[in-house]
């Protein structure tokens, strides 16, 4: 069965001369089994699944009610300054109060293209679930 070890030595403390006996318990290693590497594989697909589940959450913030369902999630281009700018609403917390604030991004900027091709991509998913949806007999 299962023994444990029992280590006895001595060492010398840096910061005194007195010597201090130190009993170290252990288990000696055991080697691997098929067992334990399947268990391994359920235990590491159990954690990726339940971390992946945590991230699906929604988050936990309450919205204002201005925001709720604007724009439909497509972000809105305006013309400002000579040049074409992403619309964005930053939202803030002060106390228990949220509040937003209207941004005007440069549309070649990376958070702005990739809004708007994720806007596209939503926009043309919707058409074709809608266009399924019509056709379907």
């Amino acid at each position: 069965g299962e023994e444990e070890e029992e280590d006895t030595f001595q060492y010398q403390d840096a910061g005194g001369d007195e010597d201090k006996e130190v009993v170290v318990h252990w288990k000696p290693q055991q080697e691997k089994t098929a067992e334990d590497d399947d268990f391994d594989r359920e235990f590491q697909k159990m954690m990726l699944e339940s971390r992946a589940g945590a991230s699906r959450r929604p988050l936990d913030l309450s919205i204002p009610i201005d925001l709720m369902g604007a724009n439909d999630g497509k972000p809105q281009v305006v013309n400002a300054e000579g040049e074409a700018r992403v619309v964005f609403q930053m939202l803030t917390r002060k106390g228990n109060k949220a509040t937003t604030r209207t941004l005007h991004v440069p549309s070649d900027s990376t958070i702005a293209s990739t809004s708007l091709e994720r806007g596209t991509a939503l926009n043309e998913e919707q058409q074709e679930l809608k266009r399924r949806v019509l056709s379907y007999q």
